[in-house]
């Protein structure tokens, strides 16, 4: 984004303090602690989540994730050193995450990262938790 360094001269949004990501806490530059991985299980009730792949800046990012039968709190990109480095949107229809196995409906997410950014993974968090999704095989 070529005039990404002029809108913070200006503290134009969203490089002013009304911009969030919505999370409760981590917000864009964030250290975010080391976040365990997302476990594949089947049950509809369980915690489990996908990414696709690849992971790749200034791309559209799509997964879904459940964690306890519900969906995410919301999505955190994060670069190999845990820092913040995108966000997007959760609980969209199934037919938006570009995975593997069929995403169940309302779980879905859309993320993205600035351009040339290295991404380190995908994080999904919850009131207290966190994981990080795993991309699909």
């Amino acid at each position: 984004m070529a005039a990404a360094p002029a809108a913070r001269s200006l503290d134009a949004y969203p490089f002013n303090d009304t911009f969030t990501l919505g999370c409760g806490g981590p917000e864009l530059g964030s250290h975010v602690p080391v976040a365990p991985p997302l476990p594949r299980g089947t049950d509809p009730g369980d915690t489990r989540g996908e990414t696709g792949t690849p992971l790749t800046a200034d791309t559209l990012l799509s997964g879904w994730a459940t964690i306890g039968g519900s969906r995410a709190y919301c999505v955190l990109v994060v670069d190999q050193n845990h820092i913040v480095i995108g966000g997007g949107l959760i609980g969209l229809p199934g037919s938006v995450a570009k995975t593997n196995t069929a995403a169940p409906e309302g779980m879905a997410w859309q993320a993205i990262a600035p351009a040339g950014a290295t991404i380190g993974g995908v994080i999904a968090v919850t009131t207290g938790k966190s994981y990080r999704l795993q991309a699909q095989e």
